[in-house]
């Protein structure tokens, strides 16, 4: 299979005040060959072909936007970030070879993910104390899965409802420079809390 993935991307500074960062990328597959190969007799055959559903090229496509501004709200002291963004995870060579049927389309989808975030950073005292806190959020819609199959003995490739995962980092760093004029010092210190929740009423998943 081919993978391409085209983006152009635009950074605008507004007054020294406002930065802005829009995108879109365009992300494509596009089966070539594929074959299936018998363990026991080592012959290869024709194997799962996923069906065209493509805009422009390929087998499937997709495109996928990101925003991202950062507001300077008290020069060098305060700044306010949020951001925004798409992205499609299409199923590897891998998953598809674990379609024991190739008779008809599976429909094993690509995942789509949607993620944003909003934070703050202080520096009160220029580069001596540094705070970050940033909420983030991912939910991810026909999320690929590996699962144990009963009927087929075997593990194959599914797609679930979806993940939402979302938490809260914060970090604390500080940096002094120039100690004794020879040598600058950092440290920092960050924690991390995650929620995630799985969608879905598929066993072993």
């Amino acid at each position: 299979a081919d993978f391409i993935t085209v983006a152009i991307e635009d950074e605008i500074n507004l007054n020294r005040k406002v930065e802005i960062t829009a995108g879109i990328s365009y992300d494509a597959q596009n089966f070539t060959d594929n074959e299936k190969r018998d363990k026991t007799t080592g012959i290869y055959s024709d194997k799962y072909i996923v069906e065209d559903d493509s805009m422009i090229w390929g087998t499937r496509d997709s495109f996928n936007p990101t925003v991202a501004v950062v507001w300077n709200t008290i020069e060098d002291i305060l700044k306010l970030r949020a951001a925004a963004s798409s992205k499609t995870k299409f199923p590897t060579l891998s998953a598809y070879s674990y379609i024991l049927d190739s008779s008809d389309d599976k429909n094993l989808k690509p995942e789509r993910s949607y993620n944003g975030n909003i934070g703050y950073e202080v520096t009160p005292f220029d580069k001596l104390v540094n705070l970050r806190m940033d909420y983030f959020y991912s939910r991810f819609d026909d999320k690929i899965e590996e699962i144990y199959s009963e009927y087929y003995a075997d593990t194959v490739y599914t797609n679930i409802d979806g993940v939402t995962s979302q938490g809260v980092e914060t970090t604390l760093s500080s940096i002094i420079e120039n100690i004794a004029g020879i040598a600058d010092a950092s440290s920092s210190i960050t924690y991390t809390y995650i929620h995630a929740r799985i969608d879905t009423n598929v066993h072993d998943t």
